[in-house]
């Protein structure tokens, strides 16, 4: 079994890449392991090493090192493979894919990697994208937008880019209109100040925006919430993070939850959707869960969320 390690050159520390390097390559190397370190600059250098070693005959495990974006990637590359499994060492900011299994430690060492198993998790195909944790439209996507562009600027680093996005987002506070037809329903339309459309829970940096989502159940969750006032948002802000705002009396008046098996969208121009960190241009957004439709690699010692992950998965 070939071992492909991509590791984002553009994601966390300098420090952090040299150690998880020296540690893989002595690793593989002592136990006669066939592998292939790549260090890449953009999703698109990544993904062609992907489809270059995935077409091979053979089983490979794929390793993203980096954030959320380099999963996000990876998945949508390696994914489509019947003999590709998808691990995960978390080098980014946020994480937020990982918070789904609680501690991120076995996540973080190598040996637990190379020894884990395979569980078997939903995906979401977005348009003809693959999605394994989260979609943001509205206000969550503008905020990575605005992050984006300041973590260019020589100054900003990762906590601060993001914490001056929600800051300037917030100012302009820019809501989104568009339709929805959730299954079978009617299409209508909303004003919503945001939408996420979720496998995993956590979005931001920790925002526990689907707290009812599961990775293995076979739906996405529905999260929309009408534009409201910047002082009514921030009264939510908390609970929005914590995951607790289902519970208070205001949320059955702004905001719809709901689960699905799929979900389209149309949006009156082309606007910006985040999906997996990775920000794309589109008039319409079709989204469909796909059951247990990615091998995924569960370190030795973490937890899977879910005993359904080991049931039989849908064909790509």
């Amino acid at each position: 079994m070939k071992h492909l390690f991509i590791l984002n050159q553009q994601a966390g520390k300098t420090s952090d890449h040299a150690r998880l390097e020296a540690e893989l390559t002595a690793l593989c190397q002592a136990r006669g392991t066939e592998y292939l370190l790549c260090r890449t600059e953009s999703h698109e250098e990544a993904e062609a090493i992907i489809h270059r070693e995935c077409s091979a005959p053979g089983e490979t495990r794929v390793f993203a090192c980096g954030g959320d974006g380099t999963f996000g990637g990876v998945v949508n590359a390696a994914a489509r493979y019947p003999g590709a499994a998808i691990g995960l060492i978390p080098l980014g900011t946020g994480n937020d894919f990982v918070r789904n299994f609680g501690s991120k430690a076995n996540f973080l060492d190598p040996t637990a990697q190379l020894d884990g198993s395979e569980v078997r998790l939903d995906l979401l195909r977005c348009n003809d994208r693959l999605c394994a944790n989260m979609v943001n439209i509205g206000f969550d996507c503008e905020v990575a937008k605005e992050a984006g562009k300041l973590r260019r600027r020589r100054f900003f680093g990762e906590k601060m880019a993001y914490i001056s996005g929600v800051l300037l987002t917030l100012i302009r506070k820019p809501g989104v209109t568009l339709t929805a037809a959730l299954e079978s329903e009617a299409a209508s339309e909303h004003k919503l100040l945001l939408i996420a459309i979720a496998n995993g829970a956590f979005c931001g940096g920790g925002f526990r925006a689907a707290p009812n989502s599961q990775l293995a159940d076979g739906k996405m969750d529905v999260c929309m919430v009408n534009n409201v006032s910047r002082t009514r948002f921030l009264s939510l802000v908390k609970a929005y993070h914590d995951g607790t705002y289902l519970d208070l009396n205001i949320a059955k008046r702004i905001i719809r939850y709901c689960q699905g098996e799929k979900l389209s969208l149309k949006f009156p121009a082309i606007r910006t959707v985040c999906i997996d960190g990775e920000l794309i241009e589109t008039d319409h957004l079709d989204v469909e869960a796909l059951p247990r439709a990615m091998r995924f690699i569960l370190p030795r010692g973490a937890v899977c969320p879910e005993e359904a992950a080991h049931e039989t998965a849908c064909s790509l």
